[in-house]
């Protein structure tokens, strides 16, 4: 039974709740794709409002971009986020520590220190409103794959 949009709502205000609370995207308490679905939630955040330094500067790039998230998201037949994951985890994988190496500063100056993922960016920027409800609809559509995180206590306790 494919859940009503109240329960998929709920679900992901709670994952953006556990994001803005917690520093990290991920949980051993969570399985491999609600992990996924904490990783795309924490990209789609910031790559749409910073860009892809940006995010790897906060210190995301290790878990997201190296994790399985893109793996993740080419699985549930989304087209356009886990290719330019996958670009930009070729980039970190060349220049990941100097990008980190700039956490803490001005957003327009570590894209412009890292002009490469510029066309990333704006790739991102033109889809992400079409991936976005993919992913929405495929949560919903295997919902019983996702609902054990409504009873997730993440960072509580």
């Amino acid at each position: 039974m494919t859940p009503d949009f109240a329960a998929v709502n709920q679900l992901f205000s709670r994952c953006l709740t556990w994001l803005a609370d917690l520093s990290a995207s991920s949980s051993p308490a969570l399985s491999p794709a609600q992990n996924a679905l904490l990783g795309y939630l924490r990209l789609d955040k910031i790559v749409e409002e910073e860009g892809f330094a940006v995010f790897i500067a906060a210190g995301y790039g290790a878990e997201i971009l190296l994790g399985d998230t893109a793996e993740h998201l080419h699985r549930w037949q989304i087209p356009v986020t886990p290719k330019l994951m996958d670009a930009a985890r070729a980039i970190y994988l060349e220049c990941g520590r100097e990008i980190e190496a700039a956490a803490g500063a001005d957003a327009d100056e570590i894209r412009a220190a890292f002009p490469q993922f510029a066309a990333l960016d704006e790739e991102y920027f033109m889809n992400c409103e079409d991936d976005f409800p993919r992913v929405y609809r495929y949560v919903r559509e295997h919902f019983d794959e996702f609902s054990g995180m409504l009873d997730c206590r993440m960072g509580e306790g």
